[in-house]
């Protein structure tokens, strides 16, 4: 079985069937740094990252916990207000020594949960995911258990990801500088697709033409 990238909704999905011992599991949201204060940094993240943390348009950090899980998630909203402002995080983002990084475009207006920015920073730490995974219970030779996935390594954390959201005033698609070597995505989710059906169109367009480039 491959290694699959720990996601809160696959972390939810498994707090959720773990049975009645777990039935007490909780979550929260803590508050790292404000935008008044400089970040520092976690022993696992890449170089280059704290560049991009501390810079001027960082608004907060923080990190979203539940228990029982690795919780090696960071978040920064970056408050955006001109494309020039986009494609210079984008700049920053791609010289972080990560082996993948990613832009990932949201066809929402802004960030709903960091009061609408139009830009979100967030990446894990592989070191702690490492640590979290010998902690699971070997339920055969070599794999090991959480909720309903069962894992021979390691899952992936997330690599260093900026999210636009496309809707909003300072992010125009026309205008975007991105580097070959950063990973351009967007979700995938089939409801939110439908539901934002016209954004999605320009969104992947745009993304098979910076593979063809």
């Amino acid at each position: 079985m491959q290694a699959k990238r720990l996601t809160v909704a696959a972390v939810l999905l498994s707090i959720t069937v773990l049975g009645p011992s777990h039935a007490s599991a909780a979550s929260g949201t803590f508050e790292v740094v404000t935008r008044e204060r400089e970040a520092k940094a976690v022993p696992g993240w890449p170089k280059g990252v704290l560049k991009l943390i501390n810079d001027p348009l960082r608004t907060s950090g923080w990190y979203s916990w539940f228990s029982e899980c690795a919780n090696d998630g960071y978040y920064y909203g970056m408050d955006v207000r001109r494309p020039e402002d986009v494609n210079r995080l984008i700049k920053i983002l791609a010289a972080i020594e990560a082996k993948t990084i990613e832009l990932r475009l949201d066809p929402a207006e802004g960030a709903p949960h960091a009061n609408g920015v139009g830009a979100i920073f967030a990446l894990g730490n592989q070191s702690i995911v490492n640590r979290w995974f010998l902690t699971l219970r070997e339920v055969k030779p070599g794999i090991r258990q959480f909720g309903v996935h069962e894992y021979r390594k390691p899952p992936t954390a997330q690599p260093p990801t900026l999210t636009l959201y496309v809707g909003h005033r300072a992010i125009d698609l026309k205008k975007l500088t991105i580097p070959a070597n950063v990973e351009v995505t967007a979700p995938n989710a089939k409801s939110y697709r439908k539901k934002h059906k016209d954004a999605f169109i320009a969104i992947d367009e745009f993304i098979e033409g910076h593979k063809a480039r």
